[in-house]
């Protein structure tokens, strides 16, 4: 048989630098997945099952192709996974990331064959075999279709390429050295990377095409840019560094049995600091060996040497002095427990000792006791993200130190405006935006107040909240020149911030942008229409939220301007001739291109790709799960930032952005609580019927009810230790919406459709059904009932029965054995509701009288009182159904609101009034039949997504 041929790749998502502002370059488009030529045709279907290379436990792994027809996940179980109904005869591309730290992506590629179809495909997902999926990656990036359009089988034979793809290997077998949790470089855009790709793409494209071997030449890059050119004639929206930083010094002395890495950082005209990928020259090998990556290794010869970093026309030298001794004492420096606080990078370093008493330079691994508080680079700059305490420890040969850095949260209440301090002309009228966002609850304020400190300078005129209560707008009017304090209060908190505000002479104003009332784009070409502009291009500058714009003419009124690349919502503005005038809006459509992983759990920290995010504050971006909003981003760039999945969601959910109220499109997003419960499927029931229900007695369960194609009348029973069914004694009446419960090891059968009033009682040790001719006051059709301390409890049902509440004794006693008697009445009307009763408390959960509810509320029987402050359900639902298993209640399928049979497992916690979203249903299931026993869910019949009754019987373990 011929054997699969896959490759894969180790892909890492960008995390922010610790610089003050990313490269500005234009933003990579997502990389496609490469695809031969001829269109796919679909040949059945396989299942791929492997294991993945990663020392992790959490692992998400996702199939795809390259349509986007298919896309399937799973979590991968002791580094194993199985994903089936893999399309055969295209190219699917597997990914799988490590849930703790986003950043570490395995990706693999395979081509399976028509003789894989139906049966399991082995796809290991593993270093070694990498390279092939990077180097199919970035050709089809630059639209290589020599190489995209050779197969995979084609492409590992080839003899003539292995030599290549070693070159790529080892560059990945560097980036792998750093463990996994402290992996923060970009792979697919790591600069040595993706110049070692870039060179031998050329070579590799000549090979299959039997052509001359081009050569290639190097060109240093900017870190995180793939093949960005030398900084000569560089638009003035791209970082221009005019000077070069060699760290961690330029006279360095280390032990010579020790490894030191240079890097090096561009200071720009400004001050600003950017990670730079230099060319290395000079050296003597008699005393080390510096490689490309800045990392220099002793020889173990003492002595000096010198070496030369060179970034286009700039270059800076360095020293390095090698000692006569070893390593024998490692330092943190500083030495001492650290406070940072969320957002605020700092740099630490490491020093020692050599066995001679000198101090000497280390450049050690940097390693953190978790990935959550915060995130270290290789050059131990640490990035902290949430408020906790994490352990870093630096390691050099066998010696290590370590410090405790404590991370606190920023002010729990966030107040910003927009334009910030601006300056109007007297008589003019200037917009002011506000964010208001309670960082501790991640609620957006949408009412403030303003007043001004002089009011002859000035003062309000208007406000409005009419921006999704995101970015409230308020108007000031100018008057006499000045300047002044202007308060603003949120109206709920009461919290302040201040802003300066200036009216002057001369100072150039706007009045509009043309095109008007669209958005706009980068690199498009805008006119700003104003006053006091100056007549000479070169002396404007044109600002859109602080990021210039090229200036291509300009008059007294008008500025002919380019919008930048790197450019978000916000305002623009103009300084002529070195004087700053007014903001004007001025809007660009954020675009959510994609969502890595696609399905993750509460709390997970998932990427968000796309375009135009803003990167003056991360809080300007608001990204929404459904009506959720995300966590605070962090890790933001124009083209990417990170969120941790909020709570309360669907299963399957839209996620948007709004930058600065802007909304973008929207894309699929699926939430997967956990890798449980695992599902399989046990003996299919004797007959297909929805809407029946489902009874725990002995350890067997018993189906009652339900429609076929008419109403059932059906028992079966099915014998969960010996996975067989079979038939109990027939209902005397067939009642359709019915609900039952259990008492004392016996089934009883409540009301139904038709306006039956009537409870019948199942006897399983004789198989006899009995009219045990209670009085109920009301027909319970599509009602709710427990057992409970010898009682039947009925609640809710159709129309005027919907708020009843009914006890009965099937016994006698207190309650008279030919009556019900009435209890506390619900709140609300429940009609195909789902209850479980835990802790003397019944749980009526979702249903609805001509809607779909999320509601939960609990009857305390007891007290004979309604709870109803709970946390609702995250999905509106009718005919689900309840078990409950280990403390919490499960509740399965349903009816949504939009009609559709609901494939969701939920798991709500009585005690912590929590819920939580579970691994989803093989396929959409209403009116199925629940239970549940020994950690397992038992799911029989129900109307599947098409409409069709079923017979299925899914067994889900916990």
């Amino acid at each position: 048989m011929k054997k699969p041929v896959l490759s894969l790749s180790l892909s890492l998502l960008l995390l922010a630098s610790c610089g003050p502002a990313p490269v500005a370059t234009p933003s990579p488009t997502p990389t496609p997945t490469p695809t031969p030529s001829a269109s796919p045709v679909f040949q059945g279907q396989t299942t791929l099952s492997g294991t993945v290379a990663l020392d992790a436990q959490s692992v998400v792994v996702e199939a795809s192709n390259a349509t986007g027809t298919f896309r399937k996940s799973a979590l991968a179980s002791n580094k194993t996974y199985q994903i089936d109904g893999v399309p055969v005869g295209e190219r699917i591309r597997v990914q799988a990331q490590y849930r703790n730290n986003p950043a570490v992506i395995l990706s693999a590629l395979v081509e399976p064959g028509p003789e894989h179809k139906e049966k399991t495909l082995s796809l290991d997902i593993n270093l070694e075999t990498s390279v092939t999926e990077l180097i199919y990656a970035r050709a089809a990036a630059q639209g290589r279709s020599t190489i995209v359009n050779t197969r995979l089988s084609d492409f590992t034979a080839h003899q003539g390429l292995s030599a290549y793809r070693s070159r790529v290997l080892q560059v990945l077998q560097e980036i792998m050295a750093t463990p996994i949790d402290a992996i923060v470089v970009v792979v697919p855009q790591a600069p040595k990377l993706t110049q070692t790709i870039d060179e031998v793409l050329p070579l590799i494209e000549a090979t299959l095409a039997n052509q001359p071997l081009p050569s290639a030449t190097p060109t240093p890059v900017v870190s995180g840019s793939p093949a960005s050119p030398q900084p000569t004639a560089t638009p003035s929206t791209v970082f221009t560094p005019v000077r070069l930083l060699i760290k961690p010094g330029k006279d360095l002395t280390i032990a010579r049995n020790t490894s030191l890495q240079l890097w090096v950082a561009g200071l720009d005209a400004l001050g600003n600091q950017q990670t730079l990928t230099p060319t290395w020259s000079g050296g003597n090998s008699s005393i080390g060996n510096l490689g490309p990556d800045g990392v220099f290794t002793p020889s173990g010869t003492s002595g000096s040497v010198t070496f030369t970093a060179r970034f286009g026309s700039l270059s800076e030298t360095v020293t390095v002095n090698v000692t006569d001794a070893d390593l024998r004492e490692l330092e943190i420096v500083p030495n001492t427990n650290i406070t940072l606080s969320v957002g605020q990078p700092f740099e630490l370093k490491a020093k020692g000792e050599d066995e001679k008493g000198r101090e000497v330079t280390v450049s050690p691994t940097w390693s953190l006791t978790n990935n959550f508080v915060g995130r270290v680079d290789g050059n131990g700059v640490f990035t902290p993200l949430q408020a906790g305490r994490v352990d870093l420890t630096a390691r050099a040969r066998e010696f290590s130190s370590t410090v405790t850095i404590t991370v606190e949260s920023s002010a729990s209440f966030l107040i910003e405006v927009s334009p910030n301090q601006p300056v109007v002309l007297p008589g003019r009228q200037q917009m002011i935006q506000v964010l208001g966002l309670d960082v501790a609850s991640n609620l957006a304020s949408t009412a403030f107040s303003f007043s001004v400190a002089d009011p002859t300078i000035g003062s309000f005129i208007s406000q409005d909240t009419s921006i999704n209560g995101i970015t409230p707008t308020a108007i000031f009017q100018a008057s006499t020149p000045g300047t002044t304090q202007v308060t603003v209060r949120d109206v709920i908190s009461n919290v302040t911030s201040t802003f300066s505000l200036t009216v002057a002479e001369g100072v150039p104003f706007i009045t509009g942008i043309a095109p008007a009332n669209i958005p706009l784009v980068p690199g498009q070409t805008i006119t700003i229409s104003g006053e006091n502009f100056s007549s000479s291009a070169i002396s404007n500058q044109v600002l859109f939220n602080g990021l210039p714009g090229t200036v291509l003419s300009a008059t007294p009124t008008t500025v002919l301007a380019t919008v930048p690349v790197g450019a978000f919502s916000g305002f623009v503005s103009v300084v002529s001739d070195g004087r700053k005038g007014s903001a004007y809006p001025f809007v660009i459509t954020p675009r959510l291109d994609s969502i890595s992983p696609v399905e993750a759990g509460e709390g997970d920290l998932v990427t968000i790709s796309g375009q135009h995010f803003s990167t003056d504050n991360p809080a300007h971006n608001a990204v929404f799960f459904d009506s959720e909003r995300a966590s605070v981003p962090i890790n933001v760039t124009n083209s990417s930032m990170q969120v941790r999945v909020p709570t309360n969601l669907d299963s399957d959910v839209q996620v948007s952005v709004r930058v600065k109220g802007q909304l973008s499109n929207f894309r699929e997003f699926t939430l997967a609580g956990s890798s449980l419960p695992t599902w399989r499927e046990d003996q299919a029931a004797p007959t297909s019927r929805s809407g029946a229900m489902a009874e725990l007695i002995d350890g067997d369960i018993y189906v009652i009810g339900g429609y076929q194609s008419g109403t059932s009348d059906r028992l079966e029973i099915y014998d969960v230790s010996s996975n067989t069914w079979r038939t109990g004694a027939t209902m005397p009446d067939q009642s359709p919406n019915l609900t039952t419960t259990v008492l004392s090891d016996e089934l009883y059968a409540i009301g139904g459709s038709g306006g039956s009033q009537t409870i019948y009682k199942y006897d399983p040790d004789n198989n006899i059904w009995s009219n045990l001719n209670l009085t109920v006051d009301h027909p319970h059709v599509g009602a709710v009932a427990e057992g409970y301390n010898g009682k039947l409890y009925i609640i809710g049902g159709e129309g005027s029965s919907g708020r009843v509440v009914e006890v009965c004794d099937p016994n006698g006693g207190a309650i008279p054995e030919d009556h019900c008697i009435p209890k506390q009445t619900s709140p609300t009307r429940r009609f195909e509701a789902a209850s479980a009763l835990y802790n003397g408390k019944i749980y009526v959960i979702g249903g609805g009288d001509n809607t779909t509810e999320d509601r939960i509320t609990a009857y305390d029987i007891e007290d004979d009182k309604w709870i109803t402050s709970l946390t609702p359900m995250p999905k509106r639902l009718r005919q689900a159904r309840t078990a409950v298993l280990n403390n919490r209640i499960y509740v399965v399928g349903g009816i949504d609101e939009s009609g559709n049979a609901s494939d969701g497992i939920y798991e709500y916690n009585p005690i912590g009034n929590s819920w939580r979203t579970l691994r989803r249903l093989p396929s959409g299931r209403e009116g199925a039949a629940v239970a549940g026993i020994s950690s397992r869910l038992y799911v029989i019949g129900g109307e599947n997504s098409s409409g069709s009754t079923t017979n299925t019987n899914f067994r889900g373990t916990l």
